[in-house]
């Protein structure tokens, strides 16, 4: 039986926003168990595509209105609450659709763990994303919006004639150009720069 849903997100600790469903389970004797299965939003995805295909469907037309650079995850999520989407209920149906015999040895798994000790802070910083890696992510997400936002205002007042006509599929087109040629950019600089900081070492 599930206890709570929370919704955590990486974006903080590594730049990235994707998001965990920590999904707390009720164990053998009747109490919460400590440690939730994890089920990333791409996993809820991929079972929604084929249990689910009308509210995927919807997943989807919100992803695409968000256009954004990288993982949005969080931007959905924050859309499909407002609009009263169930997330969480599809979340549950995820978990049911799981193996028994996975959720019980997860249960067992985590009622045989033992609270951590303080003992152990030290060790476990230890496997906590370096701080530069957000930083990396965060400065690529920003470079892309940066460059896209400055080709866009040019391009439109080059091409005005395009976007006073243009409908909702030539527009799509022109917006799927442009974001893989600057996330191409933005991958073939960040190795250049990667490979340049290497050979100076």
């Amino acid at each position: 039986m599930i206890t709570r849903i929370e919704e955590v997100s990486d974006l903080q600790d590594l730049g990235i926003d994707l998001i965990r469903f920590y999904v707390f389970l009720q164990g053998t004797d009747g109490s919460e168990v400590t440690m939730p299965l994890i089920i990333y939003m791409w996993d809820l995805k991929k079972y929604m595509s084929t249990h689910e295909p009308q509210a995927f469907a919807y997943l989807v037309k919100v992803s695409e209105s968000i256009r954004y650079y990288g993982a949005k995850d969080g931007k959905v999520l924050k859309v499909l609450h407002e609009d009263g989407f169930p997330v969480h209920s599809f979340v549950e149906k995820y978990v049911r659709n799981m193996p028994a015999d996975k959720i019980l040895n997860h249960i067992k798994w985590s009622q045989s763990i033992d609270e951590p000790h303080t003992g152990d802070v030290q060790e476990k910083s230890d496997i906590l994303p370096h701080p530069e890696l957000a930083s990396n992510n965060f400065r690529r997400t920003i470079f892309a919006e940066t460059i896209d936002e400055a080709v866009q205002k040019e391009v439109r007042k080059l091409y005005p004639d395009f976007f006073n006509n243009a409908d909702a599929h030539a527009i799509s087109k022109y917006d799927n150009i442009l974001i893989n040629a600057v996330n191409k950019l933005i991958m073939q600089m960040d190795d250049f720069f990667f490979r340049e900081s290497e050979a100076k070492k």
